[in-house]
C-alpha cells in the first residue's frame, strides 16, 4: 500500500475534512477552495463548481494532472503531479462524500427547502405573470385606439408601466437551478433510486434494469424526481408515490395519480386539481419548470380510473 495513503492525516488535513462537512459550507466556494488547499497541500490547484458558482486556487502546472469528483450538486478538481495521484485521489473522493453530506444537512432545513423550491419555481411564475403582463398591454393598447384624446395619455402610463414590469421580471427569469452544462445527459433511474434512497417512504418505483439517461444535470433530475413524488402523494393521498420510468420516447417518468381527474383550462392545457397552499402550487411550478428548461415535457395524462404524471424527453435531445 502507498505510504503516504496508510499514514494518519495532519491536523490541518482532519480540521479541512470537518469544515466540507459543515452544512454552512454549501453556498461558500471560497472556503471550500481553502479547505480542499488545506486537505490536499500537494495540488498545484484546486477548484469547485457548484449551484453553478465556481472558485479556484494555486497557480497550473503543465505537468499536473486532473483528478476531479462530483460533490453536491456539482463537482471538485485537483490538479498534482502523476506521482501524487494514488495518494490524492481518495482524498479528494472524501472531500466530495463530506460535501455530499453537507448539502443533503443543509437543503433539510424546511426554510432552506421552500427557498430552493421558490427560485426553481421563479421560472414558470413569472412566465405566467409576463403573458398576464402582455395581456394587459395589449388590452390598453386596443382601448387607446378608441379612447377620447383626454385619456390617451394614462392609458399610455399604463402600457409603459407595464412594460416596465416585463423587464424587471425577465432579471429573475434567468435563474436556472440545475440547468444542465452543454449536452449534460443524466441517469433517470440512478435519481430515482437516490430519491427513494435519501426519502424512505415517499414512492415506490418500478425501474428497467439498465441505465436511461436524458437531458438534466443529476441534481436537477433528483430535485424533479422528490418533487413529482411530492405532488402525486399529495394529490393521491396515498401512503407512497407509484413511479414507473421507462427508455420510451427518449425517456420517461410517470407518476400514477388513480382517482384523480383532470381538467382543461380555456387554452386546451391539461390541468391537475386545485392545490391545497401555495407551498404544493410552487412546487408544481417548480417541476414543470425544471423539466421545461431542459428541453423536456410535464404534463398529466387521463386513463380510465385517473391519471398519470407524466415527465418526457424527446430522443433527440
Amino acid at each position: 500500500m502507498n505510504s503516504d495513503i496508510a499514514r494518519p492525516m495532519t491536523a490541518a488535513a482532519c480540521q479541512a475534512l470537518s469544515e466540507l462537512s459543515d452544512p454552512e459550507v454549501i453556498g461558500d466556494e471560497q472556503r471550500i477552495t481553502r479547505a480542499l488547499t488545506a486537505l490536499l497541500p500537494e495540488a498545484s490547484v484546486v477548484w469547485c463548481r457548484l449551484s453553478g458558482r465556481e472558485a479556484s486556487a494555486g497557480a497550473a502546472r503543465a505537468d499536473h494532472e486532473a483528478l476531479r469528483e462530483r460533490a453536491a450538486d456539482g463537482e471538485i478538481e485537483a490538479r498534482v503531479s502523476p506521482g501524487d495521484v494514488p495518494s490524492v485521489r481518495p482524498r479528494l473522493a472524501l472531500a466530495a462524500r463530506m460535501l455530499a453530506l453537507a448539502a443533503r444537512a443543509n437543503a433539510s432545513d424546511p426554510r432552506v427547502v421552500e427557498l430552493l423550491t421558490l427560485a426553481e419555481a421563479a421560472g414558470s411564475v413569472i412566465h405566467d405573470a409576463n403573458n398576464n403582463l402582455q395581456a394587459m398591454v395589449m388590452q390598453a393598447a386596443v382601448l387607446g385606439l378608441q379612447a377620447p384624446p383626454d385619456l390617451q395619455h394614462r392609458i399610455g402610463i399604463i402600457r409603459e408601466e407595464g412594460k416596465k414590469a416585463g423587464v424587471k421580471l425577465q432579471l429573475l427569469q434567468t435563474i436556472q437551478p440545475w440547468h444542465e452544462e452543454e449536452n449534460e445527459k443524466s441517469d433517470l433511474v440512478a435519481a430515482v433510486r437516490r430519491v427513494l434512497r435519501e426519502s424512505p417512504g415517499l414512492a415506490e418505483a418500478t425501474l428497467p434494469e439498465g441505465e436511461v439517461f436524458v437531458s438534466a444535470s443529476p441534481a436537477g433530475l433528483s430535485r424533479l424526481v422528490l418533487l413529482i413524488s411530492r405532488i402525486a402523494r399529495s394529490l393521491t393521498r396515498g401512503p407512497s408515490a407509484k413511479l414507473r420510468v421507462s427508455s420510451e420516447d427518449g425517456g420517461l417518468l410517470e407518476a400514477d395519480l388513480p382517482g384523480v381527474e383532470v381538467t382543461t383550462d380555456d387554452r386546451g392545457r391539461r390541468l391537475l386539481p386545485p392545490c391545497e397552499g401555495p407551498v404544493a402550487e410552487l412546487e408544481r411550478h417548480a417541476a414543470y419548470w425544471l423539466v421545461r428548461q431542459d428541453g423536456g415535457r410535464l404534463e398529466p395524462i387521463p386513463r380510465p380510473g385517473g391519471a398519470v404524471y407524466r415527465a418526457w424527453w424527446s430522443a433527440s435531445d
